[in-house]
């Protein structure tokens, strides 16, 4: 009896030893499940003096990339701009700063003459004559500057570059110029017609498109002293231009006393009159660009 009671108790011994201390005939404990899988930390066996690795996450930065190229021009107009005009040869020197850092092609739509290249940096020169077209300032050209990686391992950084430059006509410095010739200071108001002349520099002008004047205005300047400014602008007449030489061209005028408006009341009081008329020339070339407001004044004797 003894011996089977002894028997009974090993047997129980051995169940709690294989089954990790815990009883097998409770509902709570799962050996199987309960057991560290070969994933878990803590399985994993502590080595004194060992720096234990974290365990690493997602790479979620994003990779920044930047123009591999800057460009610089000289003389510099801001936003990308070369300025020119109508038949006047300009040059403007063009840098290319190199940002990658490593070997590159510089290619352009346009011609551009090569004064420097270095692994830094590539300058350029770019020539241009505008010929003569109508219309007033307009965009003409458009040149465009491509970077291009020399190994193609490395385009895979960033990928080539390219920059538009424009190239405007400003024709608003073709601003024409006016003056009077032989225009008298007075004249008498019995005198039918005094000869003058309006000389018009059109610097846009041709045989095809000469300069004309605007009609005749007056810029009421209130009382001179005791006397009225008058109009003069419906007394002066001026014929077709001629071209005097390069882009000068002449106008034959004449005032006539006796059409300045409200005249004969100042003169048969036996004063002199003070009239005056203004003109602006107009390019007819230059489509919208005109010269400064000139302004005459004659006085008329009795």
């Amino acid at each position: 009896m003894k011996t089977s009671n002894y028997l009974v108790l090993c047997f129980l011994a051995f169940g709690l030893i294989a089954c990790n201390g815990q009883n097998p005939f409770t509902t709570g404990s799962n050996p199987v499940k309960d057991y560290p899988s070969a994933n878990d930390e803590s399985a994993v066996p502590y080595v004194a003096g060992e720096v234990q690795q974290q365990p690493v996450g997602p790479d979620n930065s994003q990779s920044v990339c930047l123009p591999p190229m800057h460009v610089a021009i000289s003389p510099e107009h801001g936003n990308m701009l070369m300025l020119f005009n109508e038949e006047q040869t300009s040059t403007y020197r063009i840098t290319v700063l190199n940002r990658a850092g490593v070997d590159y092609d510089i290619s352009s739509s346009l011609p551009l003459t090569l004064v420097q290249k270095t692994i830094d940096s590539a300058t350029f020169d770019f020539t241009w004559t505008p010929e003569k077209s109508r219309g007033t300032r307009l965009v003409s050209k458009t040149l465009e500057i491509t970077y291009t990686y020399k190994n193609q391992h490395s385009a895979t950084l960033c990928g080539d570059a390219t920059v538009a430059i424009n190239l405007v006509v400003d024709k608003s410095a073709l601003q024409p110029s006016l003056r009077f010739i032989d225009l008298a200071s007075t004249v008498p108001f019995s005198t039918n017609g005094v000869a003058f002349s309006i000389e018009v520099d059109d610097p846009a002008s041709t045989s095809d498109y000469p300069p004309v004047l605007s009609e005749f205005t007056y810029r009421s300047q209130g009382n001179t002293g005791r006397r009225t400014v008058l109009d003069a602008s419906t007394a002066v007449e001026c014929g077709e231009p001629t071209l005097a030489d390069g882009t000068r061209w002449l106008f034959n005028c004449t005032f006539t006393a006796s059409q300045v408006v409200d005249i004969e009341a100042q003169v048969t009081a036996g004063a002199q009159a003070i009239t005056t008329f203004s003109v602006t020339a107009v390019s007819t070339r230059n489509v919208g660009i005109s010269s400064l407001l000139a302004t005459a004044t004659i006085g008329v004797t009795p």
